[in-house]
Order: C-alpha cells, then structure tokens, then sequence
C-alpha cells in the first residue's frame, strides 16, 4: 500500500457488508457460509473499518506534510477537528442555540 500511487477508500458499515456477504453479492455462496462462519463477523469487520481509515488518514498526513515540505510552508496549518449537528427549526431548539450563542445560524 506504501508503493501505490493513490488509494481509495471504500467504506461500508460491517452490517451492510453482512447483508451482502448472505445475498451472495461478495462471494459464491459455499464460500461466504464459511467466511461468516469463519472470520466475517461484526467485531473483525468493525476492527478492520477502523484499520482501513486509520491507514487512509495517515496516508494523507503523509502526503500534506510533503506537500507542505516541498512549498517551504510553515505549519502545521491551523486546522482542529471540528463537530456538525443538523437540527430542525423549533421554538426550544431555536432557544437552546441562543443560549449556546449560536444564533441566529450563519
């Protein structure tokens, strides 16, 4: 994976990918039986997910510390994580967010 010139990630939640495993969609049927039987279980699917976008996450740290390396850019930039909540527009709701000065939204 450190050779490859690009990768892609592609993320199914492990009961999703289940579900595809017992529709025969993933592989013939004799062989998904013993795939579920055998490691294709929530737990080791939810452990590889976490795997999978843990590598991808420091693949692309990779690559911005290069890019930043090779332009002289000083950093690292200002960025911190950051948490989106979608709400419905209701009277406590729209109270809730004043108290929290978030309102009126921007």
């Amino acid at each position: 994976m450190d050779e490859a010139n690009e990768i892609e990630l592609i993320d199914l939640p492990p009961d999703e990918l289940l579900q595809r495993l017992r529709s025969g969609k993933v592989y013939v049927p004799d062989q998904a039986a013993r795939a579920l039987e055998k490691f294709f279980r929530k737990g080791n699917l939810t452990a590889l997910r976490e795997l999978s976008m843990r590598r991808a996450a420091d693949r692309v740290d990779t690559q911005m510390l290069d890019y930043m390396q090779t332009r002289a850019i000083p950093g690292p930039w200002p960025a911190r994580e950051r948490i989106l909540v979608c709400i419905s527009s209701h009277p406590l709701v729209n109270a809730w967010c004043a108290l929290a000065g978030v309102w009126p939204p921007t």
